[in-house]
């Protein structure tokens, strides 16, 4: 037990007049003419109101948007983000001159979403072609014919509300969708 206390009781000796400090170069405030001026980096928000909240565009991602005053739709990669403007193709576009965003769905489900209401959209206009020819070659046609085209024409209709509901989702810039610029601190 004694051996024990005594090798604590060195250790906490030498742990304590062994320590290190800053030196007085790193405790020194550096003046604003001393300070190298780094780029400030910003990246692009849209928030929205909804369960996500707030979309990030960083630089290097691809954006759709149309400029207020053009029916034109221009898509491409951002080049850089400043303070009120975007960066593509070399020109600098105001964020005030955007009038609508373009996001496109990229979700697994959305994606299953899709091909389920291509599926039955398409198999739903093929089957109500055919149905549609029984009912015009047959010579009396009866019951089973048109409840056929009902449920072909029902199939049409689900897959084409199934592929309008998944798909991109368009945002109109206005008091409900602001867009803006938030500096990055990393």
């Amino acid at each position: 037990m004694a051996k024990v206390l005594g090798l604590l009781a060195i250790g906490l000796f030498f742990g304590n007049t062994i320590c290190f400090s800053q030196t007085a170069d790193s405790t020194q405030v550096l003046s604003p003419e001393k300070t190298t001026s780094a780029e400030v980096k910003y990246y692009l928000v849209l928030d929205k109101p909804g369960k996500v909240s707030r979309i990030r565009f960083y630089t290097g991602n691809k954006i759709n948007f149309k400029l207020t005053g053009e029916k034109q739709r221009y898509s491409g990669q951002i080049t850089n983000i400043k303070k009120y403007s975007i960066v593509m193709w070399d020109a600098e576009i105001p964020l005030r001159d955007i009038r609508k965003i373009r996001m496109a769905s990229t979700s697994t489900v959305s994606s299953g979403v899709q091909f389920l209401g291509r599926l039955l959209k398409n198999g739903g206009l093929f089957f109500s072609v055919v149905g549609g020819g029984n009912y015009l070659l047959d010579k009396e046609p009866g019951d089973n014919t048109l409840t056929f085209l009902k449920y072909t024409l029902g199939a049409f209709v689900a897959g084409q509300l199934l592929t309008h509901t998944s798909r991109s989702r368009t945002y109109k810039i206005n008091e409900n969708h602001r867009l803006k610029t938030i500096e990055q601190f990393w």
